[in-house]
């Protein structure tokens, strides 16, 4: 993710990396919410495990995509 912002802003590698940040911060205060609204209406045990799904969906994504830097 650093690296993509990092290719968009390449002159300003400060800002990039500043927004790139800034993106990951909000993007976990979003899912935040969700993932304490699963732990109460299940329990723990199947929250983690969401938990370790979305990670792997989230790790295995940035393979697919294919870009290039300059």
């Amino acid at each position: 993710m650093v690296i993509l912002g990092q290719s968009y802003f390449a002159r300003n590698i400060g800002f990039a990396s500043g927004v790139t940040l800034g993106l990951s911060a909000s993007v976990d205060g979003l899912i935040s919410p969700l993932v304490e609204w699963n732990t109460d209406r299940w329990s723990v045990g199947p929250s983690l495990r969401n938990l370790w799904i979305m990670t792997a969906i989230v790790t295995a994504s940035p393979f697919s995509f294919t870009f290039r830097l300059s």
